[in-house]
């Protein structure tokens, strides 16, 4: 594959890098354009992040969001998206409509002539979008912390921006900042995926070539002056109900020497379960729930943000001591033969599987080239292969310092931190040690689970999902949480694998491992190359078959579990849902919570673990869908091997637990300045297969991601909303929908009356011929760009087949999808768009 990457750079400086990739007919085009919100003034904050939305309203040639239209005609997947260093607009969509593309591409680059009406309305919405994010705060949290650990710095200016240089832009600096930055000689096109060469270059040239270059400012003034003493920083939030601690450390540009070498210490130390940090402080000490990691660098060296959700009532003291001993134990003792092995393994495995998917490839190709060059991509495995265990102290020596830690915390007043950083602002502590011909197959084993086999051709990789239909509708009163608690342990070790044991199996070989647990089906699903299939079905039936269930992990996951639970009013988006869930299925509905209410958590014990383990393991009601390039007779012997063991019949049965409230209005108020809304109702089953079908194409049409009429009308036209959407569900026992909306408390009327118009129009009016014929076409574009993953292919195959659905049924979806008519769609607004029989709930 790297064979095949190469580039060509115009006469006006526009350059092209390819990637070609035949396997599937589709392709990705990703324009970079070098402005992000790094290279901003003070006065220009946010103005690339603006300047990417406004682009889209209008163009020469397409007017009135004409290009979006256009993308979800051609069933494209258009977006964009601001960072540090850059703004990106990309189109995936199916190779044939490749030249299209390129013009939409060229339009957005070139030829954005949105009207003075239409900037104000953007900017109303990126405005809205800023409040937002200032209301999330975790994000706002993250986004701050450039400002308290770095002395100077282009991480100081927010992505988005600010309010006040939002609330002073006009339409004429943002042309101008246009003009000035979307330039040939300031931007370059990554295209990857199915494309000849010589065909597709005569087209970028007759749209781009005559591009007119710009003479181009230098950066060479912008400075980072990382703070070289240790230093903590308290931001008090007296509101907040879980206190945040950030440790931040040092990360540097991904073109620096010892970029890559630090990259695999950092990992090491704090990335995933298998981290020292996670061992520490999850494992051993149960004082967190969560840990994440958070990048801020590009072509600057920036900082790794350590993020630590403390459980309920730890100490944050301890914590920050803890973190400060394994931090320099990590320096002194360095790592060993076997983890410098491990990672290197690991990581050249994620970068093996950035060829997998086009888009990803894309971009993978155009972060590099931003900074280094994307052929410093294609050298990553002779890079990697070249640091040993020596370059690697080096590393810890020269970053792993105390001087170079920075601990942020977020919360209500403690004095814990005066007191750390008197203790270690001085010195650092002493280290404490511690079918043959057939592309498809379907096979029965002798215990009666199904076992689906699909071959593709050419991919190097193999999706494996096994599915049983059961969920948190087979819970009822007693038995809440059951299914999550049981599928949560699984992955705690088993009889074959202690817990870091199946880590180190899948990271050496490349596999990527997920339980699974959604509202009717439960399993395990894996990624791996061709040469594990074997390996990786044995893996599974591992899992499944015979869990450890520690009582101490059980303890911890409960302990987790709750903390999160009184965490949710932190997060109005998800309290919000929450209390929504409520409204709409009454008290004790299993429809609500995969967890269960605080009180069905204290129920909980190994006992009921056991139990639920033992129903699950009906190997009769599986289903096991294995996808790739792969040799049928194989799959099946090493399948039937794999799943060769005792079960007892399953006693369960699903049955969606609601009940239709008479209240059906509901408001509460959190003193926040958003209100968010939800106005929706009951809705037909799954298993009414053509209603079910044509209420996915009404929910796109009313809410999808691009073209909706609930964003055409409440961002687009009012400008009162950036975050707005149509959610329709169903079981096969009920369906249901919900219409969502985040705005300005002050145009919260204004909002509940636009949306109910919007389902009273599709009741009166229905919907339009374009509009049917264009959401039909971005369906279908969508599940194109789907079925190039061999891993989501299998998952649907067990899936639909573990609730009784055919493999005709998975390949008849598109027949199904261009049979939804008019008369279909007015049949489903009059039954369920009824005034009388919705719900609605105000959060503000």
């Amino acid at each position: 594959m790297t064979r095949k990457i190469k580039h060509t750079t115009l006469d006006n400086g526009f350059k092209i890098i390819y990637a070609k990739d035949d396997s599937n007919p589709i392709i990705s085009l990703q324009l970079f354009i070098r402005m992000g919100s790094n290279q901003e003034s003070k006065e220009e904050s946010g103005f690339s992040h603006l300047t990417e939305h406004l682009v889209f309203k209008s163009t020469e040639n397409y007017p009135e969001n004409g290009v979006m239209e256009k993308a979800s005609y051609l069933g494209a997947n258009i977006n964009a998206y601001t960072e540090y260093d850059s703004t990106c607009h990309y189109l995936t969509l199916a190779s044939k409509y490749t030249d299209q593309g390129i013009e939409l591409l060229a339009e957005l680059a070139q030829k954005a002539d949105f009207s003075d009406d239409e900037f104000e309305t953007e900017k109303l919405v990126v405005i809205e979008e800023l409040k937002q994010y200032a209301n999330d705060i975790e994000e706002n949290f993250i986004e701050s912390i450039p400002q308290h650990v770095f002395d100077e710095s282009p991480y100081h200016n927010p992505i988005i921006g600010n309010l006040e240089n939002l609330e002073n832009s006009t339409p004429e600096k943002l042309r101008e900042f246009y003009k000035k930055h979307y330039a040939p000689n300031n931007s370059f096109l990554v295209v990857s995926g199915s494309f000849k060469k010589k065909e597709i270059t005569k087209k970028i040239i007759e749209h781009f070539g005559d591009w007119e270059p710009v003479e181009r400012a230098s950066n060479t003034g912008r400075v980072n002056k990382y703070s070289n003493t240790f230093k903590t920083v308290n931001l008090l939030n007296e509101e907040i109900n879980q206190e945040l601690l950030a440790f931040v450390i040092p990360e540097v540009s991904e073109s620096h020497p010892d970029g890559i070498s630090l990259s695999l210490a950092t990992k090491t130390f704090s990335i995933g379960k298998n981290s020292k940090l996670y061992k520490r402080l999850y494992i051993e000490e149960h004082l967190v729930t969560s840990i994440q990691v958070h990048s801020i660098s590009g072509i600057y060296n920036g900082v790794s943000i350590i993020l630590v959700i403390p459980k309920t009532n730890s100490s944050l003291d301890k914590i920050c001591r803890i973190f400060i001993e394994e931090f320099n134990s990590f320096k002194q003792q360095g790592m060993t033969f076997e983890e410098l092995r491990k990672i290197k393994a690991e990581q050249e495995h994620g970068w093996k599987y950035a060829f997998e998917y086009v888009e990803n490839l894309g971009s993978v190709l155009g972060d590099e080239e931003l900074d280094a060059g994307y052929k410093e991509a294609l050298s990553y495995p002779v890079k990697i292969a070249a640091i040993n265990n020596s370059r690697i102290q080096e590393i810890l020596d020269k970053y792993f310092t105390i001087d170079n830690l920075k601990i942020v915390h977020l919360g209500k007043k403690n004095g814990f931190l005066q007191k750390l950083e008197q203790d270690f602002s001085m010195h650092e502590l002493t280290p404490i040690t511690i079918p043959k011909k057939l592309d498809y197959h379907e096979h029965t084993l002798p215990s009666g689970m199904k076992l689906l086999l699909k071959r593709v051709v050419g991919k190097p990789t193999v999706g494996i999902s096994l599915s049983r239909n059961i969920s948190q509708l087979n819970e009822s009163n007693g038995s809440r949480g059951s299914n999550f608690f049981t599928l949560g342990l699984m992955q705690h070790g088993n009889a074959k694998y202690s817990r870091e044991a199946l880590l180190d199996y899948c990271n050496e070989r490349g596999i990527n491992l997920q339980i699974t647990n959604g509202i009717e089906t439960s399993g395990v699903k894996l990624k791996c190359f061709g040469e594990y299939i074997t390996e990786s079905i044995n893996l599974i039936a591992d899992v499944i078959r015979e869990p450890l269930f520690p009582e101490s992990n059980l303890n911890h996951l409960k302990e987790s579990v709750i903390t999160n639970i009184k965490r949710v009013e932190d997060f109005p988006v998800k309290n919000s849902v929450n209390k929504f869930n409520r409204l709409l299925f009454g008290a004790g509905s299993n429809l609500i919570s995969k967890t269960g209410d605080l009180e069905d958590i204290k129920l909980i014990d190994r006992s009921v673990v056991k139990q639920w383990h033992k129903e699950f393991l009906d190997l009769s009601q599986m289903t096991i869908a294995v996808v790739g390039d792969i040799h049928f007779d194989n799959v099946i012997r090493a399948t039937e091997n794999a799943f060769n063991f005792a079960f007892e019949k399953s006693a369960l049965h699903q049955v969606a637990i609601f009940n239709k409230n008479t209240e059906k209005f509901k408001s509460y108020d959190f003193n926040n300045d958003q209100s968010i809304i939800h106005i929706g109702g009951y809705a037909c089953k799954s298993i009414d297969y053509k209603q079910n079908v044509a209420f996915h194409v009404l929910s796109q049409i009313i809410g999808g991601e691009i073209n909706s009429r609930l964003f055409n009308i409440l961002r687009e036209q009012l400008g009162i909303a950036y975050s707005v959407g149509f959610d329709y569900s169903a079981v096969k026992d009920v369906g249901f929908f919900t219409n969502f909306a985040i705005v300005d408390s002050k145009r919260e009327k204004k909002a509940i009356e636009a949306i109910t118009k919007i389902m009273e129009d599709v009741k009166k009016s229905n919907v339009t011929k374009e509009e049917l014929e264009i959401t039909k076409n971005y369906i279908s574009g969508q599940r194109l760009l789907d079925n190039e993953s061999v891993f989501a292919q299998a998952n649907s195959l067990a899936i639909l087949n573990s609730l009784g659905y055919p493999y005709e049924f998975y390949l008849t979806r598109e027949e199904r999808l261009q049979n939804v008519s008019h008369q279909d769609i007015k049949e489903l607004a009059e039954e369920y768009f009824i005034k009388d029989k919705l719900y609605t709930q105000i959060y503000r």
